[in-house]
């Protein structure tokens, strides 16, 4: 989805855990965000007519010669970029600075101080400022010409800037709530540096999504796999505001649910969402699927293979002139593997909303926005209450050790 021509920030992503955090908090702030991986081609990122940049953390480090990095010419300062913590460090070294390894990781609750001269991103934050830092690698030097805006306590580069401030970075997240004021950190590269204004509503966003789907499909039915999480559930609603009784979804019941939840979200798709939903009960196939697999990544893996195979039993039949509903909430891009390759990936949800082009149906585009990890309140203008969308679709799938068969019954 793009952004309808409005002002966007793209956050290049590095594997960091905050990721997705840092494209909320921008779109919380009344600016679209989008998500793109590290190795996206420039043309790419330029291409999509970015109002600033934004570089992650992530789990690596600049000192490796294969760690994530993005093309040299992204900060030539043409478009504004913040690195972020591994992003702070990665400027630095692609902009002549000089990165090393520290003696001790900073990780946790920190005290900065803002510099005498704080420039455009730490202005009006001036004396001591408590931060969430995560790091190990640390800044020895600034890129030649820029200045220090703040230091940890300890002594350490924790901010530095461009004289013309198109280049800022800082060493701690933000994002995060234990970040105080980080808000304002954000808000003064979004709107003070990139120059952006109040444009983006997700009230405004859904209406126009639902015009984009009406538009797409045409007459077209529509059909969407459903796992019973908030993307797949928002996905659905959305898409059936658009194209009405044209949609019919499929129910892939994995067995991992609480006791008793499969039957409540059928309940629920069908009474409360009013949604034509086929319900295929695929539990053994998950359960001998997961059977011994202990590795997270190994489990997601299985999970949306077996989805998908629940969604092709079910789909049997004529398949023209049917297309396929994504059947997740988040931009094309932010689904996609923040990596191109393994390195400094984070485990990621397991694939298992939406209908593929391997199950046999075109694509039909349908919605992709900013629902993951917002509040109730969001999913609300979708034409959900908390009591819809609320579950975890998945709770099994992101423990330590085997799935078991038999398990308590009222937890998850």
């Amino acid at each position: 989805m793009s952004s309808g021509g409005r002002e966007k920030i793209v956050i290049i992503d590095c594997g960091s855990q905050y990721t997705q955090l840092i494209a909320r908090r921008i779109r919380e702030i009344g600016v679209y965000s989008e998500i793109m991986p590290w190795d996206s081609d420039i043309g790419i990122i330029l291409g999509s007519e970015p109002s600033g940049i934004i570089i992650s953390g992530g789990p690596g480090t600049v000192l490796e010669d294969d760690s994530p990095s993005v093309p040299r010419d992204l900060l030539d300062g043409g478009v504004p970029v913040l690195g972020i913590c591994y992003g702070m460090q990665l400027a630095a070294k692609l902009l002549g600075g000089e990165v090393r390894k520290g003696e001790y990781a900073e990780y946790g609750r920190s005290t900065v101080l803002v510099g005498e001269k704080p420039g455009a991103l730490l202005k009006g934050l001036g004396g001591e400022l408590e931060v969430w830092m995560s790091h190990w690698d640390y800044v020895e030097s600034p890129p030649p010409g820029f200045t220090v805006t703040a230091r940890s306590e300890s002594g350490m580069i924790s901010g530095f800037e461009s004289p013309d401030s198109r280049i800022c970075a800082i060493q701690f997240h933000p994002e995060v709530a234990h970040t105080a004021r980080g808000m304002e950190v954000l808000s003064n590269f979004v709107f003070g540096i990139c120059g952006c204004a109040k444009s983006w509503d997700l009230e405004n966003w859904i209406d126009s999504t639902v015009e984009d789907i009406r538009a797409t499909t045409g007459g077209s039915r529509v059909v969407c796999g459903l796992s019973g999480g908030v993307d797949s559930t928002v996905a659905a609603v959305i898409t059936s505001r658009a194209v009405g009784d044209r949609l019919e979804c499929i129910f892939v019941n994995n067995g991992l649910l609480r006791l008793g939840e499969a039957e409540q979200v059928m309940e629920t798709y069908r009474s409360s969402l009013g949604l034509k939903v086929h319900y295929v009960d695929a539990t053994e196939d998950f359960l001998s699927a997961l059977d011994g697999v202990t590795e997270p990544e190994a489990k997601r893996k299985a999970i949306g293979e077996t989805f998908h195979k629940g969604l092709r039993t079910q789909g049997k039949g004529d398949r023209r002139g049917i297309l396929a509903a994504p059947g997740y909430s988040l931009p094309r891009r932010d689904r996609k593997r923040a990596q191109g390759q393994e390195r400094g990936c984070h485990q990621k949800p397991p694939q298992c909303g939406g209908v593929a082009r391997k199950d046999g149906f075109p694509g039909s585009g349908t919605p992709q926005g900013p629902f993951q990890g917002r509040g109730p309140e969001d999913r609300f203008h979708a034409g959900c209450s908390r009591g819809d969308t609320g579950a975890p679709p998945l709770p099994w799938s992101r423990t330590c050790g085997k799935v078991p068969r038999r398990r308590n019954p009222g937890k998850a």
